[in-house]
């Protein structure tokens, strides 16, 4: 994954549905449009509800602070021990965002086998036996 576009976006209110207002979100959206970006990183916390906004304004994944830590660990865990370590961070961090971009169920990246289903009710279901 590259950087392909950094910027600092000061906040003097934040506004809980996109914690941006309606124009910086605009703005912003006209730049991941231009530049093709699939995800964009905002470097703080987001209540499930503002990266769900954030998600359909912009069409593409959004992640926090503390998803981006999450992906990064889940990316380099080796032992049984670490995997199973980020599986269950991952998990109670995710469950709060059962949240998918256009779509009804949500894959949590680098924890093979699970998914959120949001058709009418949350289930987490676990596909496969983790190693």
């Amino acid at each position: 994954m590259e950087i392909a576009h950094a910027s600092v976006v000061p906040v003097p209110r934040v506004r809980p549905a996109t914690l941006f207002g309606s124009g910086k979100v605009a703005e912003i959206g006209e730049i991941i449009a231009e530049l093709g970006a699939g995800v964009v990183v905002v470097d703080g916390s987001l209540t499930p509800i503002q990266q769900r906004n954030l998600e359909r304004a912009w069409d593409c994944k959004v992640i926090d602070r503390t998803g981006l830590i999450l992906e990064i660990f889940g990316a380099r865990a080796r032992s049984r021990e670490g995997k199973l370590q980020v599986e269950l961070a991952a998990l109670m961090f995710f469950c709060g965002r059962h949240i998918g971009v256009g779509g009804a169920v949500s894959t949590v990246e680098h924890v093979p086998g699970y998914q959120f289903d949001l058709g009418g009710s949350v289930a987490l279901s676990r596909h496969k036996t983790w190693p």
